[in-house]
Order: structure tokens, then C-alpha cells, then sequence
């Protein structure tokens, strides 16, 4: 096999093969110094494709330092996912989210410089978050890691993106589905506890009456949460002939700000819902009742902060031994539904790009599936022409 310049075959302990890279240059800050970079068959899938990887990065190296192309000092993991927050601006939530994936799960390797991370790195750091998170949150992690590349080719480094040999793993254990029934009992159950919650202080009874005007909303429209906190008394038609409410806007974030006013998810989730006679009684009572711009709203007219509803939710939830949450009635709105709607109808009232996601929403029962079984009619003319024979 021919000898390459520059480039040094080694075998490890355990009898893997590598190819190291090895130029010597002078740096203008630091004289003499040599290049390093090692390319292992374990890396790359065997040990011809090693020494080609090493023989193409020794050429492309060999311009970059004869063409003063090459900086020594290439910036750390920390240094590229600050410079990516500026490259790719998100919103507020967003960058939440990303830093948090940052602290758990890539910290470890923020003091390395960018091209000394290996493609067995970013694995590592996939497949040990992994171990205690879902496959999708794992998938958001590499999303993190391919930001920082990303920001690396923005800025012309010379750095391969290491995330494109990642394999996400297979979920160790399956998540146990999560319960969302909620029955009309039980929700009646926690309708009176929510409303004895706090009774003792006036912002306790403020916020307890509020919550559960937008309980009631989501109970009869499956409206999202989000949606219900961004409406406002010009989103509440009542004296048209057939009453509805405007669905245009959520609470959600910017670049800058938690809880603002944002457009909603998608084209589809722009829509009208058709008020009955027992909401536009509950509207009714909330628009003499509140003077707030925002109708679901604090005390003082802030918007609310939906974590901290989800937690008061929940801690009334605790005190009456319900299992509740929210979005429970999103999904016993969308569970009604496809048992009476056409499917077109029950995904333009959920606001959804698709049915699937709407029938995602929905639950069966014990009693539909007994009814459905009962009900296969088909079925039953094949059993019966078996027993004629």
C-alpha cells in the first residue's frame, strides 16, 4: 500500500486500526507547531474508509494552512452554540428548550473545540440522554447538536457535520400511554373543588372563578388552552345569528418576550366555533363579569402564565383525588365528536393540518369497542355461511 505523506498508520491495544494525520506548520503566534487529527476504523465503518477520510482531510488541510486559510484556535462547542443563538434567532420558549438540552446533555463538551468533536461524541451524548428520555426528546437533543454544526458552516469552518452519522436509539422501555379520559362525574367532581379552592382571599377567588371560566370554554369548544388565554371580547361573536368565537391568535412567545399574543400553529388552526346555548350563557356572564382585555386573565389583567395554571389545576386536582388536566377536555371534545361528526368536521373544529392528528386526540371507550365489535356485520354473514356448511 503506498505511503502517504503526513499520515501514520497505528493499531491499538485492541487491535483497531487508525490513521493519524500529522502536519507540521508555523503559527504566527506560536511557531513550529504540528496538526493533529486521528481517524479511526471503529469511526468509520472499517479501515479502507478511514484512510481515505484521512487522506481527503490531509489535502483539504494542506490548502487551508498554505492558503493562511487554517485558524489554530477553532471555536469551542460553547463558543458555536452562542454564536447559533445569534445566527438563528427563536423564540423565547424555544431558546428555554435549547438550553436546557445544552446543560443535560452537550455541557460536557463545551470547553472542546469544534473539530475535535467526533461523530462517537455527539452519539455518546444522544445515547446517555436517551437511556431516561423518549425517542422524540432525543431527536429534539440532535436538533441542539445540529444547530452548533449548522453555526460552524455559516461561519465557513472547515468542520464536517458530525450529527449526520447519529442514530437515534430505540426507546429502552415504551412509555405507558398517558390516561386523558375524563368522565362528566369526575369533572363535576373537580368543578367543585376548584371553585372551594382558595375561597378564603380575594385573589384565591378570583383566580379559582376564572379558571374555571376557561374550563368551561375548553369543555365545550376543545379549544387549547393557549387559545382560550389570548381571547378578547372582539373574538366573542354572540349577536350574530348563529353565535361563535374567533379563534385567530394564542399565547405563546418571541424572541424577547414568555407570554405574548402569537399567531396560531397553522393556517387550519385559524376557526370558527360555533357557540350553543350553554356557553353563550357562561360568555355571557364573563364578558359583564371581567373588563380585562384578555378575558382569561390575572387579577391585575396579566396574562396568565400557563405552567402556573397547570400547576394550581393541578394542585386542586391533588385535593379532591381526581386525575385532571386542561387538556383532558380537548380530547373528550375531540373523543365526542367522532362518534356524530364527519371526519372533515371534527378536524376544522380541532383546528388541526389533519385528521390523523385529531384522531390522535380521541379515545374509545370499553362500550365502543364492545359496540363496535357487536356491530361488524360483515362478520357475522361470514360466521354464519361457515356454520351452514
Amino acid at each position: 500500500m503506498k505511503k502517504e505523506k503526513y499520515i501514520t498508520e497505528r493499531k491499538s491495544r485492541a487491535g483497531n486500526i487508525s490513521y493519524q494525520v500529522a502536519i507540521p506548520y508555523v503559527d504566527e503566534d506560536d511557531g513550529k507547531v504540528i496538526y493533529n487529527k486521528s481517524f479511526s476504523e471503529t469511526e468509520y465503518g472499517g479501515k479502507t474508509a478511514a484512510r481515505k477520510a484521512a487522506i481527503a482531510h490531509r489535502d483539504r488541510m494542506l490548502t487551508e494552512i498554505r492558503t493562511g486559510r487554517y485558524h489554530r484556535h477553532m471555536p469551542t462547542v460553547a463558543q458555536l452554540y452562542k454564536k447559533a443563538k445569534e445566527l438563528f434567532p427563536q423564540r423565547y420558549n424555544t431558546v428555554k428548550n435549547h438550553d436546557y438540552f445544552y446543560r443535560t446533555a452537550i455541557k460536557e463538551y463545551e470547553d472542546i473545540e469544534i473539530q475535535n468533536i467526533r461523530v462517537a461524541d455527539v452519539q455518546a451524548s444522544v445515547n446517555k440522554y436517551a437511556e431516561n428520555h423518549t425517542k422524540a426528546m432525543a431527536s429534539k437533543l440532535l436538533g441542539v447538536w445540529k444547530q452548533i454544526f449548522r453555526a460552524a458552516a455559516v461561519m465557513e469552518l472547515p468542520v464536517p457535520d458530525k450529527t449526520l452519522g447519529v442514530i437515534i436509539p430505540a426507546q429502552v422501555k415504551p412509555e405507558n400511554p398517558k390516561n386523558v379520559d375524563i368522565s362528566d362525574e369526575d369533572f363535576n367532581t373537580f368543578i367543585d373543588a376548584l371553585l372551594e379552592y382558595h375561597q378564603y382571599d380575594e385573589i384565591g377567588r378570583y383566580r379559582s372563578t376564572v379558571i374555571w371560566y376557561m374550563l368551561m370554554i375548553a369543555y365545550y369548544t376543545g379549544m387549547r388552552p393557549s387559545e382560550i388565554y389570548a381571547l378578547t371580547a372582539a373574538d366573542i361573536h354572540l349577536d350574530e345569528e348563529h353565535p361563535y368565537i374567533s379563534v385567530n391568535k394564542a399565547i405563546g412567545s418571541d424572541r424577547e418576550h414568555a407570554r405574548v399574543p402569537v399567531k396560531v400553529k397553522s393556517a387550519s388552526g385559524y376557526r370558527n366555533i360555533p357557540v350553543g346555548p350553554e356557553l353563550k350563557a357562561i360568555l355571557e356572564s364573563l364578558l359583564s363579569w371581567t373588563d380585562h382585555e384578555y378575558l382569561i386573565s390575572d387579577m391585575n389583567g396579566a396574562i396568565f402564565d400557563t405552567s402556573w395554571v397547570s400547576n394550581y389545576i393541578h394542585l386542586v386536582s391533588e385535593s379532591c383525588g381526581v386525575p385532571f388536566n386542561a387538556y383532558r377536555l380537548r380530547h373528550r371534545f375531540a373523543t365526542d365528536l367522532q362518534r356524530t361528526e364527519a371526519p372533515r368536521t371534527v378536524q376544522d373544529l380541532m383546528g388541526h393540518a389533519t385528521f390523523s392528528m385529531s384522531m390522535a386526540y380521541a379515545r374509545s371507550t370499553e362500550e365502543d369497542r364492545i359496540s363496535a365489535v357487536a356491530n361488524r356485520k360483515t362478520v357475522k354473514k361470514v360466521v354464519s355461511k361457515v356454520v351452514s356448511k
